[in-house]
């Protein structure tokens, strides 16, 4: 079997608050596989007939399985999955405000777990019945965003300032400088953040960091020398990057090249820790 994945952007409301959302199918190579931290909640309904399964988050074993679906807030730490035999799912990209327009909870309930999409998403385990009934992954995908359009609050508010702030975090300027740029002191931008994604806007420039750091491994022509990227990625020195590095994926950055180059992958936030899926 091939893999197949689609994806689709969705329009206007729901653009503000959901990057994308995709349809994939394919075999699994790897059983088990590391799942570093990124900068946006998931939500991913299940279309195997197998479960899917954490079964370590950071240091910490961890024993949550999910039959239908799940959510995953935004992690400060990597987790470790087992995937499905054949892993066939649809899912939702939503960034870091995106779950604050979609649920009554605080989105610091969501930080750092991964839990059931029913008690976050009401409806989605019946919803994951129904596109299991459908064939067409293009209908499946089109019924997934009428369900997330149901769900978005009517009478949402997101403060200007949060949103606006977004693309300028994603530069990694200082954060008080952007509070500056978008009109609020550093305590409000700093206070917001936390109550609309859970985390504040000083770990999520930590995570967006890692992410620069992974995309780097995957482009040629890399420097020896780690100093130097610490030093173009803006970490203070080169025993500060490999610490944080290491904290937040578990790998030093040598562990986690030589993993790459062992189980090559084409995306390297999702880092496969064995050799072939045994079931």
């Amino acid at each position: 079997m091939t893999m197949d994945y689609r994806e689709l952007t969705p329009k206007h409301p729901l653009s503000r608050f959901i990057n994308k959302v995709w349809f994939l199918s394919c075999p699994s190579v790897h059983k088990q596989e590391k799942i570093l931290p990124l900068p946006v909640h998931h939500f991913i309904i299940n279309l195997s007939d197998e479960q899917y399964k954490v079964v370590q988050q950071g240091d910490e074993v961890r024993s949550w399985v999910f039959a239908d679906g799940f959510v995953s807030g935004i992690q400060s730490r990597y987790l470790i999955i087992e995937n499905p035999a054949l892993i066939r799912h649809v899912g939702v990209e939503l960034k870091p405000y995106g779950l604050s327009a979609f649920t009554s909870h605080a989105p610091e309930k969501y930080a750092n777990i991964v839990l059931a999409s029913e008690s976050v998403f009401p409806g989605s385990t019946q919803l994951a019945r129904e596109l299991r009934q459908m064939s067409d992954p293009d209908q499946q995908l089109n019924q997934l965003l009428d369900f997330m359009t149901e769900k978005l609050k009517a009478d949402y508010v997101l403060p200007r300032y949060v949103e606006a702030s977004l693309p300028f975090l994603d530069t990694m300027a200082p954060i008080a400088d952007i509070a500056q740029r978008v009109g609020v002191s550093h305590k409000q931008l700093t206070q917001q953040w936390n109550r609309y994604t859970g985390v504040s806007p000083k770990h999520y420039q930590n995570i967006v960091r890692l992410q620069q750091v992974v995309r780097w491994f995957g482009q040629a022509n890399k420097p020896v020398r780690w100093s130097i990227l610490a030093s173009e990625l803006s970490y203070c020195d080169q025993p500060h990057f490999i610490r944080t590095f290491r904290t937040l994926t578990g790998f030093s950055p040598r562990e986690y090249a030589q993993m790459l180059e062992r189980y090559p992958s084409g995306d390297q936030s999702f880092v496969a820790l064995d050799d072939t899926y045994t079931g």
